[in-house]
């Protein structure tokens, strides 16, 4: 059942408000995204040369990766981890979607 919640996710377009606000603050290069799920976001920040520290408590890897290039993938640190036991790093922006209601 996890799986397919991952799957379908992974096909979704990122969320309009993350694309606007990259579109507005091309001063944005590193961010944090708790609960990454499939990665949506995390792909969508890589494939902007945003360096991502993507934070799931599921091994998302094989959902998180796919579809980018080896530079993009480059972008994004995965950790698998509760987020609110995961050290987090000095960022520009800390995205959570859906995730902080089950912190």
């Amino acid at each position: 059942m996890m799986n397919k919640y991952y799957k379908n996710n992974s096909m979704e377009m990122p969320h309009k408000m993350l694309v606007n606000f990259i579109d507005n603050n091309p001063d944005v290069k590193t961010v944090i995204d708790l609960g990454c799920g499939a990665g949506k976001d995390s792909r969508f920040l890589a494939k902007r040369n945003i360096k991502v520290t993507a934070i799931d408590r599921v091994d998302v890897t094989n959902f998180l990766y796919k579809g980018l290039e080896e530079n993009e993938r480059e972008n994004i640190n995965f950790i698998q981890s509760k987020f609110s036991e995961a050290e987090l790093p000095k960022s520009d922006m800390v995205i959570s979607y859906d995730a902080l209601p089950f912190a």
